[in-house]
């Protein structure tokens, strides 16, 4: 079976992202993070596959990034930045064995990705260990009236391809270690004396919380130990909110997921208003594939705080279950053009996509059909 190559844009994200253990699972994806619409790779492109092809199994797939660019000063070379477009590409990991789908796939609404592999047949490569990789990230596309060149986020390397060889070389003789942290190999060790109040627990839990919520954590151990924080709150004080919710937090974004639903339930309980519990439980349900019930909560919390972000969310959801038609009812409440912008959401586009959105409620006389008596 061929190699996959995949241009990674941010390689300070990867412990976040391509190598992140979500309940012993990691995601990678086949494009820009930034893009938009549900297909990610054409499958067609793999020697062994064709245009009816959904997913591809047992694939090799290597990230590759941009060089690090170094400068030499007093004390010796240092990295100062990711590499500009003369940089070379090198190999940063790489998963051994992966399912591959044509479409986007949502494990939950804040993760997203169309490769699937075992968390066990990940490798993400230490900087000493990485190798270089010719790569070009070009395809050519069109048809009789002439071919043009684009760029891809990804290229196939088929068996025949004099690349081939050393990289199944590379991959299957490598013996290192690799950075890649599981959750059963983080370790979290919370600071001493932080464990002895509910306070410094809740304190703690709050500060992750905010950093997990800014993209600013650095790797599994910090979400391991805001669990830990919130099981010790929760067992100091079972009649307080904060501890479950917290709890339930951690527990979903490390893909714990019921484990997450039974800690927000006992926290919604106690908090049967609070718009925040509302929306994770929402969360943890569209995660467990409830996406009526999740829309709901969605809805119910901006009800209970005004708060647009909720409208976004129960939109995402529908999007989520595939209900696009009730997703663009969702996003057409939104009064803030800006928050659409912030998240990637264009009413237009969504109605040229899914034309069907503007017959709704046009009566069938307007195409010749018969109005109901």
């Amino acid at each position: 079976m061929a190699i996959l190559l995949v241009k990674v844009e941010e390689q300070a994200s990867l412990p976040m992202n391509e190598f992140f253990d979500y309940d012993g699972i990691c995601w990678g994806l086949s494009r820009s993070r930034s893009a938009s619409g549900r297909e990610c790779i054409r499958l067609e492109d793999f020697y062994d596959s064709d245009v009816s092809a959904q997913e591809l199994s047992q694939v090799t797939v290597v990230f590759v990034c941009k060089e690090d660019r170094a400068e030499k000063d007093e004390d010796g070379w240092i990295t100062v930045g990711e590499g500009d477009e003369d940089s070379s590409w090198q190999a940063a990991g790489w998963y051994r064995k992966a399912r591959i789908f044509r479409d986007l796939q949502l494990p939950s609404l804040f993760l997203e990705g169309n490769i699937r592999a075992d968390a066990r047949d990940v490798t993400l490569l230490p900087a000493q260990d990485r190798f270089p990789v010719d790569c070009s990230f070009k395809t050519q596309s069109g048809g009789f009236l002439g071919k043009h060149e684009e760029e891809t986020f990804y290229e196939v390397v088929e068996t025949m391809d004099s690349r081939y060889d050393d990289l199944r070389r590379r991959i299957d003789s490598y013996q290192g270690q690799g950075e890649f942290l599981s959750f059963a190999r983080a370790q979290a060790r919370p600071q001493a004396g932080l464990l002895r109040s509910y306070e410094t627990c809740i304190d703690r839990c709050s500060q992750i919380a905010q950093a997990l919520m800014s993209d600013e954590c650095q790797d599994i151990c910090e979400i391991k130990e805001m669990q830990i924080c919130a099981e010790k709150a929760a067992s100091l004080r079972r009649n307080e909110a904060d501890g479950h919710y917290y709890l339930a937090m951690a527990s979903y974004h490390l893909g714990q997921v019921r484990k997450a639903a039974k800690a927000v339930g006992r926290a919604l309980a106690l908090e049967p208003d609070a718009s925040d519990i509302m929306a994770l439980k929402a969360s943890i349900l569209v995660s467990m594939g409830h996406i009526p019930e999740a829309a709901e909560l969605f809805h119910a919390a901006w009800l209970e705080e005004g708060d647009e972000d909720y409208l976004i969310m129960e939109g995402r959801s529908y999007m989520n279950g595939g209900q696009m038609d009730k997703a663009h009812a969702c996003f057409k409440q939104v009064s803030d053009e800006e928050l659409l912008a912030a998240n990637g959401i264009n009413l237009k586009d969504m109605e040229k996509k899914w034309p069907f959105m503007n017959l709704r409620g046009i009566s069938l006389g307007r195409f010749g059909g018969k109005k109901k008596k």
